[in-house]
């Protein structure tokens, strides 16, 4: 931290600098899951899972299938609402997330009228196979490639279905309520 002060300092305070700096150390590129045999939370070696708040996760979905976040959209108060708890004591799942995020009408509605065609949903329509399509929505929502089950396992679902549009917005939902995405890590 002393090196980026004086670093930050001896540059004439350029902010893109200091970022780089940051962005391209050992200590930002380090793992965040716990590693192999430590245990103790006291050393610091990686980071403690925690959920989103209701605002986190309104605007990680407004990314994620719009593109951008709009602070007045009608999805944030119903998540405010429903996930209210800042810091909570257990990671458990309530039953009534589970059945607000399987239930609410608003959270369904903002999944399925995210119709833009700079909107997730349809851009993964215009692409041309099921595979660049699972691959494009592993990476947008979760930032990474899905794996060689869950590739098969979505590309298979997207064949069954009679409908590209809903079985699109059924793997949206799946991935957004899930565990991988609504927690912290």
């Amino acid at each position: 931290l002393d090196w980026l002060a004086e670093d930050f300092a001896t540059n004439g305070f350029d902010i893109k600098r200091l970022v780089r700096a940051i962005a391209l150390s050992e200590a930002y590129a380090l793992e965040s899951l716990r590693p192999e045999g430590v245990d103790d939370p006291a050393h610091f070696a990686w980071a403690l899972q925690k959920p989103l708040t209701g605002e986190q996760y309104a605007r990680s979905l407004q990314l994620v299938l719009h593109g951008h976040i709009n602070n007045s959209a009608d999805i944030i108060n119903p998540l405010r609402e429903q996930f209210a708890e800042v810091l909570p004591e257990e990671t458990n799942t309530p039953v009534k997330n589970a059945l607000f995020l399987s239930n609410n009408p608003a959270f369904d509605q903002f999944i399925r009228t995210s119709r833009s065609a700079d909107h997730l949903v349809p851009q993964l329509i215009e692409l041309d196979s099921h595979e660049t399509r699972v691959d494009t929505l592993f990476q947008t929502s979760l930032g990474r490639a899905p794996s060689e089950e869950e590739l098969t396992a979505a590309v298979a679902f997207i064949q069954g279905s009679d409908s590209l549009e809903e079985s699109l917005d059924n793997l949206v939902w799946a991935i957004v309520t899930g565990a991988e995405f609504r927690f912290n890590h």
